[in-house]
């Protein structure tokens, strides 16, 4: 009597070995079947068995997750169960016939351990028999997402939320690789990329933010031959204003946009998008204004963030950072009839976190940069001058092509994304005396 060969399925499985390795130091050994909860290890069970056990010893284990899963040769789960281990001791894991014998043929048991990676793949047989089964198709692999929203809240100026996670699995057959990637940099996610079943921890950072409402996506891929896929996991970030105070957006007006590059080029103004970094042998910079007289000139400032999404990565490169600069209030007067130069060179009196790297472009991602303490009171002076001015400046190197692009909102067909300035502001007490700004 002959051990039968396993079909696609089966074969797929004990490949992702490997890759990944069989588990020993890190916590788990002595994976087996067997016919009995403590017994020997069994590679061939006799006709008419209806129960069979998943058998381990765990060793200094402190709240890790395993997960179990038994196929037959059709690819057909028997058996998908996830338990939480801690210390040391022996599992065991009943899989049974649902009240009738296992059919005779080839059957694959998988343990993932260690963030959800493939650890252990046992191929094992039933009546072993010299006619192997008639192969069917393995489904093809699929991904699923659960949850695919997420929603945040927290409290300006108060500690970042708790985490939370999203599982991805694989709703079919084969080996699901996956990866992911966000559009907005207060999201963090991780890992960025693994093998299924894995819990992704999705975070947000709201150090600096002002009191609003955020929304930012996930996107999570499994390649062009994974069906249902990619899939998007939307984030809603809500940040609650202390009592008393109100949040202004601020969006500039096409006059309030310039382009320059170097001394001589521009200012272009109401351009769709908002240059910065080099091209041609050129040094862009990207300038806004915003028109700060919706915000009363007696206001507290207790929170700001200027808000840019990305347009286009065409040209790119590699290394350098992007970085938000405040501009000296000169530069608020009459910004439509400034030259380059006032632009190019126009002195800076602080530079907003955070520095962005090539990393943290993208068309569609959303950068925001956030003021600190003393930057906010620089701010706050401003609002007798009714306007504030920043630039975006990119890497200057002119060896090669390394330009970035944000939208202006101001596009041909009407849409896009302006940039924000996000201002929480509190009123002085009715009554009370303002000071005048120092001169």
């Amino acid at each position: 009597m002959r051990r039968t060969k396993l079909g696609a399925v089966g074969l797929a499985l004990l490949v992702c070995l490997l890759f990944f390795g069989v588990v020993g130091a890190s916590g788990i050994k002595n994976v087996r079947m067997s016919d009995d909860p403590d017994g020997l290890a069994l590679t061939d069970f006799p006709s008419g068995t209806e129960t069979v056990y998943v058998v381990f010893q765990y060793l200094d284990l402190a709240t890790e997750t395993i997960r179990v899963r038994v196929y037959n040769h059709a690819g057909a789960v028997l058996l998908d169960q996830t338990d939480t281990y801690n210390g040391t001791g022996t599992a065991s894991i009943a899989v049974a016939g649902g009240g009738r014998p296992f059919p005779d043929g080839p059957y694959v048991t998988t343990l993932y351990f260690a963030s959800g990676y493939l650890s252990k793949a046992l191929e094992w047989t039933v009546g072993g028999t010299d006619q192997p089964p008639t192969p069917t198709p393995a489904s093809p692999t699929t991904l699923q997402v659960e949850p695919t929203s997420l929603t945040f809240e927290a409290l300006q100026g108060g500690p970042n939320p708790p985490s939370q996670n999203v599982a991805i699995t694989n709703g079919g057959g084969g080996l699901l690789a996956w990866s992911a990637s966000k559009d907005a940099n207060w999201l963090r996610i991780r890992p960025s990329s693994g093998i299924d079943p894995t819990l992704l921890r999705v975070s947000v950072n709201v150090d600096g933010l002002p009191a609003d409402t955020y929304e930012g996506h996930i996107t999570i891929s499994g390649g062009p031959d994974v069906l249902n896929s990619p899939q998007t996991v939307s984030v809603t970030l809500t940040i609650l204003p202390p009592a008393g105070s109100a949040t202004t957006a601020i969006t500039p007006l096409p006059t309030e946009v310039w382009v320059v590059g170097g001394e001589t080029i521009g200012p272009h103004l109401g351009e769709e998008g908002i240059r910065a970094g080099a091209y041609d042998g050129e040094v862009y910079h990207g300038a806004v204004q915003f028109d700060l007289s919706s915000v009363p000139p007696d206001a507290r400032i207790n929170a700001a963030s200027v808000e840019f999404t990305g347009q286009s990565a065409e040209f790119l490169g590699n290394g350098g950072f992007w970085r938000l600069k405040l501009l000296d209030a000169s530069v608020d007067e009459d910004g439509a009839t400034h030259a380059p130069a006032d632009i190019h060179e126009a002195p800076v009196v602080e530079t907003l976190l955070p520095p962005l790297s090539s990393a943290d472009l993208g068309a569609g991602v959303v950068n925001v940069f956030v003021f600190t303490a003393d930057q906010l009171d620089l701010l706050e002076a401003r609002l007798t001058n009714k306007a504030v001015s920043f630039r975006l400046d990119g890497p200057t190197g002119e060896s090669e092509d390394n330009l970035f692009i944000w939208d202006s909102g101001y596009n041909a067909d009407g849409r896009g994304a302006r940039p924000v300035l996000r201002i929480n502001h509190t009123l002085p007490p009715m009554g009370s005396v303002v000071s005048a700004p120092a001169k």
